[in-house]
């Protein structure tokens, strides 16, 4: 399994997407984001190769869907990096990847 670190967007949008949904349904909504989004996590950490290429990423950027949300990644020399927590469908040109 190959190591994994978040970029602090990538957290931050957890954070934010995890305090939305528990405001939206609840604590059962919030659990269940942060449960799949864990298992999108272990599965690109054992299968970084699953990710898909988007037109509108940069190179080298990948994208792993969990709807309705989808990770931003990378696989780098030194493990997988995520970018980004973006809801599906969004606007990937108006999404800010890294600092």
């Amino acid at each position: 399994m190959q190591p994994l670190r978040f970029e602090d967007y990538a957290l931050n949008d957890a954070e934010d997407i995890a305090e939305w949904c528990f405001n939206v349904g609840g604590e059962d909504r919030a659990t269940d984001f942060i449960e799949r989004l864990e298992e999108a996590v272990a599965l690109i950490r054992r299968y970084p190769g699953a990710g898909h290429r988007h037109r509108d990423l940069p190179p080298g950027m990948l994208m792993w869907t969990f709807p309705p949300w989808s990770l931003v990644f990378g696989v780098e020399a030194a493990g997988i990096v995520v970018y980004r927590i973006v809801a599906r469908g969004r606007d990937l040109r108006s999404v800010r990847l890294v600092r």
